[in-house]
């Protein structure tokens, strides 16, 4: 039984073999054809432009721990940055930030995950972002961001 299922394999292979060589050489099987094409968007970037400025918004949602404070207590921020700068339809200082999208999270997981509920709290919104353009601009070669802003910035208390 099993000698006979083994020879039905085995035929069964030879015959997709020989089918597929015998479309390749008549020229009736093309690969590849038939295909849709990838397109990609017209719209290459996720920034929108405000009159001479443009907003990079790729960064998203952000869950941070903060540093535990005194009381062994963290504090969950919920942050959604996003940059503005002056490059409008600049494509190559776009594609930069795009390439440096995992830094440019880490600079901000970084910044707030070492402060604690207290420190952050005690600087004012304009301190935070400026400290924050600062960090950002230094992985920057082909421009630079000229603000940070947050959709969300809420401490979410237990």
């Amino acid at each position: 039984m099993n000698k006979f299922l083994v020879f039905i394999i085995v035929l069964l292979i030879i015959g997709v073999i020989a089918g597929t060589a015998v479309s390749l050489i008549s020229k009736q099987a093309v690969p590849g054809t038939g295909l849709e094409p990838i397109e990609k968007p017209e719209d290459w970037t996720s920034s929108v432009a405000y009159g001479k400025d443009s907003a990079f918004f790729q960064i998203g949602k952000l869950r941070i721990f903060t540093r535990e404070d005194r009381k062994h207590k963290k504090a969950l921020l919920v942050v959604t940055p996003w940059l503005q700068y002056k490059q409008k339809d600049d494509r190559v200082f776009f594609e930069e930030l795009d390439r440096n999208l995992q830094k440019m999270k880490k600079i901000v997981y970084t910044y707030f995950s070492t402060k604690t509920e207290e420190e952050l709290e005690g600087k004012t919104e304009e301190t935070i972002k400026q400290e924050l353009v600062d960090e950002i601009n230094e992985i920057l070669v082909l421009g630079k961001i000229d603000a940070v802003y947050f959709n969300d910035y809420q401490f979410l208390k237990n």
